[in-house]
């Protein structure tokens, strides 16, 4: 989680630290929503979702009744990730963070490197996360972030 809309209150999980490599691994069990995924601004009224419901209805038949959950786009997840600290490579206050993520009711396998470097001048951080398909691993998705704060 972080400041961002799309970043809070957007999980809750139970993690076990201290993992093998060197007590650096974390186990995260929980569930996630990506009602925030796309910025609060993108968060649709109930109206429009019935609308959007009502159309799909008509040009393909039977209309599934949309439970809350469903609105919510959530799905419980698994991930596993690692801190590996960079201090030879960018001096003491450089970590990277490296986790693989299973969404199941996405079919998704998530993918991210998160490097953050602090020193005097500020704080640099650097995110890629690449979404995979489980269903056909060929399909993909790249995301990558960064932010920079003075110090």
């Amino acid at each position: 989680s972080g400041p961002s809309w799309d970043e809070m209150g957007s999980a809750l999980g139970v993690t076990q630290q201290n993992l093998p490599p060197h007590g650096r691994g974390a186990l995260t069990i929980g569930w996630r929503t990506g009602l925030f995924s796309s910025g609060l601004e993108t968060v649709a009224h109930p109206n429009l979702i019935r609308e959007r419901s009502a159309n799909k209805a008509a040009s393909s038949g039977p209309l599934r009744k949309r439970s809350p959950v469903d609105l919510l786009d959530s799905t419980p997840y698994a991930t596993y990730g690692v801190d590996v600290p960079l201090g030879a490579l960018v001096g003491a206050g450089g970590i990277a963070h490296v986790s693989c993520t299973v969404l199941p009711e996405h079919g998704v396998l998530e993918h991210e490197v998160q490097l953050k470097i602090d020193d005097a001048q500020g704080a640099t951080s650097l995110s890629l996360v690449l979404e995979q398909s489980m269903q056909d691993p060929r399909r993909a998705r790249v995301r990558f972030g960064t932010s920079y704060a003075r110090g």
